[in-house]
């Protein structure tokens, strides 16, 4: 098949020429891949996040899959963990690994698409204007393997469709098989794969092709550690994506949605990708590359279109739609490319495109180092609790309300003050109110001792279930005899339940976490003895 149009150079282009533009990639590659590790090795103030905590906990203890999610991203931290230790760094390595893996593959499709170098290093210096692009480089979550293998198969699915490989079908089966194994979302790729392939005359042929079909039996062969799970624990994952998913329809939610998807992206970002999308809809008819442009927007827009119908009954977390910005972010470099210098509105894309840059150079910085900003903060808050309290708020906000990454600090302050009562009272074990909590415990307390989770035998107002209720011997129930009779340091908010399952239970002092001298934010701990065992008496929360 004939290459793709290349999109003419403009005069301010000459320079970059494809080894230019391959050159620049590969060293904003590695610089960087090098200023993570040091960020990440050199006094980092950022702590694991609650779920990249869990998910470690869920490598100590490898299994065919867990409570909410699929096994993969336990066995990508093992990996690394049984490499480089059981440390903060080791835990978000492969992040950064697959961040640029992830940029690499987008590099080569653009090429192939639009046989364009220039707009390929152009798209990689818009994604690192994006703040979830910058988070998910990161911090080591489901999402960046689950991302990686969705940009994987839709860059082999391009390859099949527009030079007519189609024994990489298999291949593309294989990628969304493995990505399921990370988030069961998943699976809504091929969904939106086949719009395109019935929309677009030249791809209807690709549906009476054995090889095309052969992709759906192979990724759901990697279904099956998931169902073999599932079926031993009486459809537990099942449970709990109907209740994330059940709740009462309301207008509201998708202005709420569309709000966050501006901050996650930059409200420059959304603003160009609006452009870009208008652009598809009024003058892609008469686009040379029009069938990548298609192509692009049919799997991006789709999921986005489908997250956005979530909205109306399920409260959507930001980062849900996070794949579909994998091809409209390229659509949005590709618009630019056909607005910055010629047609309509020249100027107010240029605005654009400066707004994200000086957007992200704030955004950046201060989600690496919020801190940076508490002395102002502090100085501004009587004045901002004063405003607040004249138009009816009833508690005054504090430095936490401001920092997004203020759970992700004091962890380590908690796990050594742990270790100190764990010291006073040998044979003690350790609680948290919920799976986070019990989490970072474990991975901050010095010997990183198991952790159990109390919350989801609360009564009433029991949280809910996550793998610590799976795994038998993190179960509270008195039948598991290695527990009955230990004493415990338990992190979290006493309840009646928890309170009922023990002699006596005495208050230490609170664990106070501060910041350069700020506080931010402050554990309760408590000093336990004499367990007898929980029952779930309350109907449970999935």
């Amino acid at each position: 098949m004939t290459q793709p149009p290349a999109i003419a150079p403009s005069s301010r282009s000459g320079f970059f020429t494809k080894s230019v533009c391959r050159t620049i990639f590969i060293v904003l590659m590695l610089a960087g891949a090098l200023i993570h590790i040091r960020y990440l090795t050199h006094n980092c103030p950022l702590g694991l996040s609650e779920d990249e905590a869990h998910y470690w906990d869920w490598s100590r203890q490898l299994g065919l899959s867990y409570y909410s999610k699929g096994p993969l991203v336990a066995y990508i931290i093992r990996f690394s963990c049984a490499i480089f230790g059981n440390t903060m760094p080791a835990v978000r390595y492969p992040a950064t690994l697959l961040a640029i893996a992830t940029a690499s593959i987008t590099y080569w499709l653009i090429v192939e698409l639009f046989g364009s170098d220039p707009l390929a290093l152009g798209w990689t210096l818009l994604s690192h204007t994006i703040p979830l692009y910058v988070a998910g480089s990161l911090l080591m979550t489901i999402d960046s393997p689950f991302f990686f293998c969705w940009a994987l198969a839709t860059v082999l699915a391009a390859k099949a469709i527009f030079q007519n490989r189609q024994r990489l079908w298999p291949f593309v089966g294989i990628a969304v098989g493995v990505g399921f194994l990370a988030k069961y979302t998943m699976f809504v790729w091929p969904v939106c794969l086949i719009p395109f392939l019935i929309a677009d005359p030249s791809s209807r042929r690709i549906l009476r092709s054995g090889w095309f079909w052969l992709a759906f039996p192979i990724a759901l062969l990697f279904t099956t550690p998931v169902i073999i799970f599932n079926a031993q624990h009486n459809w537990i994952t099942v449970h709990h994506v109907q209740a994330d998913t059940s709740a009462g329809f309301s207008w509201t939610n998708l202005p709420a949605f569309l709000l966050g998807q501006a901050a996650i992206i930059g409200l420059f970002n959304f603003l160009i990708l609006l452009g870009a999308v208008a652009y598809i809809f009024r003058e892609s008819k008469t686009d040379p590359h029009r069938r990548a442009i298609i192509y692009l927007a049919s799997i991006g827009l789709t999921f986005f279109a489908i997250v956005a119908c979530t909205a109306f009954t399920t409260r959507v977390e930001p980062n849900w739609p996070a794949c579909a910005y994998f091809t409209l972010i390229i659509l949005c470099a590709y618009f630019l490319s056909r607005r910055l210098w010629s047609g309509p509105h020249k100027k107010w894309w240029r605005i654009c495109v400066a707004g994200s840059v000086v957007l992200a150079g704030m955004i950046v910085p201060l989600a690496h180092n919020f801190e940076i900003l508490y002395p102002v903060l502090t100085r501004a808050l009587p004045t901002i609790n004063r405003v607040m309290f004249a138009c009816g708020a009833k508690h005054p906000k504090t430095l936490s309300n401001f920092d997004p990454t203020y759970k992700l600090r004091g962890w380590p302050t908690l796990g050594d003050r742990v270790a100190y009562y764990l010291n006073q009272h040998p044979g003690a074990m350790v609680m948290g109110e919920d799976y986070q909590i019990a989490s970072e415990v474990a991975f901050y307390t010095p010997g990183q001792p198991k952790t159990y989770a109390v919350g989801s035998y609360f009564t009433p107002h029991a949280k809910r279930m996550s793998q610590f209720d799976i795994w038998s011997d993190r179960s509270l129930a008195p039948t598991n005899s290695t527990l009955l009779g230990r004493d415990a340091i338990y992190v979290g908010d006493m309840n009646p339940a928890l309170r009922n399952s023990f002699t006596s239970a005495q208050r230490l002092p609170e664990v106070q976490i501060s910041v350069n001298g700020y506080p931010l934010r402050s554990f309760t701990i408590w000093y336990c003895h004499d367990f007898h065992g929980m029952s779930r008496s309350a109907p449970q929360e999935f």
